[in-house]
């Protein structure tokens, strides 16, 4: 009986684990294991979910882009607004005012940007642009969704169009639901 004594106290002295210690250790290893895989499935889970909530028109604000405009062609410039109905990108002797529908692609080039959505923004549709370009009373290019243009002063925003003035004195009305993009001399 000593041999058997003096046999467990030299194992125990070295710490040889005994085979349930293996095998709870191998229990808890694969336990952590799966609880790491549950997290990563979630984390991919809120991943799509977040970017299933995001909108283009989320992902540009305040940034330099180049956007592809429909009978436009590529603008490049910093969103300076992002509304409901419009962008707008300031060139360095532009600022054009873009429909949402006549936005073909994006090229973010830069990867500092901020939200740029809001109630507020949302709500704002192209009366508002209108009203501001006839405060500033400059001449507007202004792009319809059939490729053609008008260059004129803005007279009248209503509703659901605007009155252009044109150069020989004539108004034209457009509907804002036919404008592509708007092009006006960058604020001084």
């Amino acid at each position: 009986m000593q041999i058997i004594a003096d046999v467990n106290v030299v194992f125990n002295n070295y710490s040889v684990p005994m085979r349930w210690e293996n095998l709870f250790r191998d229990l808890i290893d694969q336990a952590t294991e799966l609880d790491l895989a549950a997290r990563d499935l979630q984390v991919a889970e809120l991943t799509r979910g977040a970017w299933s909530q995001l909108r283009w028109a989320d992902l540009i604000g305040h940034r330099e882009v180049t956007i592809r405009v429909e009978h436009v062609g590529q603008i490049t410039g910093r969103v300076a607004q992002v509304t409901g109905a419009w962008v707008l990108v300031e060139s360095p002797t532009f600022a054009y005012a873009i429909a949402h529908r006549s936005v073909l692609g994006i090229a973010i080039d830069d990867a500092a940007g901020t939200a740029s959505s809001s109630a507020v923004s949302d709500r704002l549709g192209w009366g508002h642009a209108f009203r501001a370009f006839a405060r500033d009373r400059d001449r507007i290019l202004v792009t319809r969704i059939d490729g053609s243009s008008l260059s004129a002063y803005v007279r009248v925003v209503a509703a659901d169009f605007v009155t252009l003035e044109h150069e020989a004195g004539r108004d034209e009305v457009v509907p804002f639901t036919a404008v592509a993009a708007v092009r006006c001399p960058l604020a001084r």
